[in-house]
């Protein structure tokens, strides 16, 4: 399995509050805020030896890494110096996050304050005719916590640019945030509902994860203390 961290640097300096968080690649996220003490033994070291180095190149960014993590072995696979995709909707859902990008930017740690203990990410894909533009109608809750990519809005209506390669593209990731894991699995289901006919959000990757994390219990890496939903949560259809 892959655990990861998504969180931010300051001249060798982190957060106290970090992103625990699980993966399924290019599909869906869901993680906890994390005391950075408590983050998985497999992560911090990994965090520690780098500090030095990032503290001498005055590195100043977010930071997202992976660890594999096979019996009692770990193994370090990635290291972004920037926002990690996902995991970056639930970082600018923070309450100070521009006070962080500020801050960081003139060299000084700020801490960040998400005012959510749990969040999960579902990527969004829409079906149109290949080789023309594509539009979606977003209620205005769900286009508050989808994250577009590689679109333009015209008199508030989004658009995406003709795709040649296929009629099926990706156009973002959709974010539900909770203070218990079932709040923001339900809260996803909600919005994902709310999406228009012809748009998907992966809820069954991120059912696959809290599968996962069940699984990662079972191996003593703790993801948090509360219980977490059955996945059937956000499968629901309402």
């Amino acid at each position: 399995m892959e655990i990861g961290a998504d969180t931010y640097c300051v001249n060798g300096k982190w957060p106290s509050m970090i992103l625990h968080g699980l993966e399924a690649k290019d599909a869906a996220y869901f993680s906890a805020v994390t005391p950075r003490k408590e983050m998985p033994e497999q992560l911090l070291p990994i965090m520690d030896a780098f500090s030095p180095y990032l503290k001498e190149t005055g590195c100043c960014s977010q930071w997202s890494m992976e660890t594999r993590v096979k019996d009692d072995a770990s193994f370090f696979i990635d290291a972004t110096m920037r926002g990690g995709l996902p995991s970056t909707a639930s970082f600018l859902k923070a309450k100070n996050t521009p006070e962080v990008i500020f801050y960081g930017a003139h060299g000084e740690l700020c801490e960040i304050d998400y005012g959510f203990k749990f969040s999960a990410e579902c990527m969004v894909k829409i079906s149109g005719q290949q080789g023309a533009w594509d539009t979606v109608d977003l209620p205005k809750e769900v286009k508050e916590n989808l994250m577009l990519a590689d679109y333009c809005e015209v008199k508030g209506q989004v658009w995406f640019p003709a795709d040649e390669e296929g009629s099926i593209s990706e156009i973002g990731w959709l974010r539900a945030t909770g203070d218990t894991p079932t709040e923001a699995a339900e809260r996803m289901n909600f919005l994902a509902d709310q999406l228009p006919d012809g748009a998907d959000a992966n809820v069954e990757a991120l059912a696959d994860i809290i599968r996962e994390i069940e699984s990662e219990g079972e191996q003593g890496i703790k993801f948090t203390e509360q219980p977490m939903p059955e996945p059937e949560v956000v499968l629901a259809e309402s």
